[in-house]
C-alpha cells in the first residue's frame, strides 16, 4: 500500500485546506479576538502562501523564500529595466536559486503566457544578476523553474501544450478529479481527499515536487561575474 512521506503529507494537508477554502470554511473569518477582515483575501494569494510554507519546511534555513516580489533585470546596461512578478523565487547565498510559478489551474495559463515566461526565464538566464528591492543578486547558471498547479482542470484542452511548453509543470490534483472549487459538504470533502491521495497519477506528481524542492538545499554553482 502507498504510504506518504512527510512531504506528501504537507500537500494532502495543502490541498485539504484548499478545498475547505474554496467552500468558503475560512474567507471572511475571524482572524482573532479583536480582529476581523472585511474583504475576501484572493485564493490564489492563499495558495501561493501555501505552497511557500511548505517549502520552507522542506528546505535548509538559509533559503530566502520571496512570495510575490518584484524582480529587476537589464537586457542592456543603459536599457530601462524589465520588472516580472513570480509567485516564489528561492535565494540561496544571496544567489537566484529557483522560480516557482503557483496556479490553481489552468484557466488563465494560455499558450501565450507559457511562451512569455519561456522566454523571460531565457533572458533572465542570459544575465549575471538580478535585482530585488534595489539589491544586485547573481544568478545561477541554470536555476530551477516549475510551475506548480493546484488543479488540472478548467480548460483541459490546454493540457498537451502546457506540458510541453513549460519546464516543470507539476499538478498536485489531476485531470481525473473535480475540482475543489465544486460544491461538497465535509463527509464529501474528505471522500474526494482520500480519492485524490490514492490517484497514482497524483503520487507521482507529488514525487516530483518532492525532489525539486529537496534539491534547492543542495549545492549548486554561481555564475562568476
Amino acid at each position: 500500500p502507498y504510504r506518504m512521506s512527510k512531504f506528501s503529507e504537507g500537500i494532502d494537508d495543502l490541498i485539504r485546506s484548499m478545498t475547505e477554502t474554496y467552500q468558503g470554511k475560512k474567507l471572511g473569518k475571524q482572524i482573532s479576538k479583536r480582529i476581523k477582515r472585511g474583504r475576501q483575501i484572493p485564493i490564489s494569494s492563499l495558495f501561493e502562501e501555501g505552497l511557500a510554507i511548505l517549502i520552507e519546511k522542506f528546505t535548509s534555513d538559509d533559503i530566502k523564500i520571496l512570495v510575490d516580489f518584484p524582480v529587476c533585470y537589464r537586457l542592456k546596461p543603459k536599457e530601462r529595466a524589465k520588472t516580472i512578478y513570480p509567485d516564489i523565487v528561492l535565494i540561496r547565498k544571496e544567489s537566484l536559486i529557483g522560480i516557482l510559478e503557483a496556479k490553481l489551474d489552468l484557466g488563465f495559463l494560455s499558450p501565450k503566457w507559457a511562451n512569455k515566461r519561456k522566454q523571460v526565464f531565457k533572458q533572465l538566464e542570459s544575465k549575471k544578476e538580478i535585482l530585488l528591492r534595489g539589491e544586485q543578486y547573481p544568478v545561477l547558471q541554470k536555476f530551477k523553474k516549475a510551475c506548480v498547479v493546484l488543479h488540472a482542470g478548467n480548460h483541459k484542452e490546454r493540457l498537451p501544450g502546457f506540458r510541453e511548453n513549460v519546464e516543470n509543470p507539476i499538478f498536485l490534483i489531476s485531470e481525473n478529479h473535480p475540482h475543489p472549487n465544486e460544491t461538497m459538504n465535509p463527509e464529501e470533502i474528505e471522500a474526494y481527499i482520500k480519492k485524490v491521495q490514492k490517484d497514482s497519477d497524483n503520487q507521482k506528481q507529488w514525487k516530483i515536487f518532492e525532489n525539486l524542492v529537496l534539491g534547492f538545499s543542495k549545492r549548486q554553482k554561481v555564475r562568476k561575474s
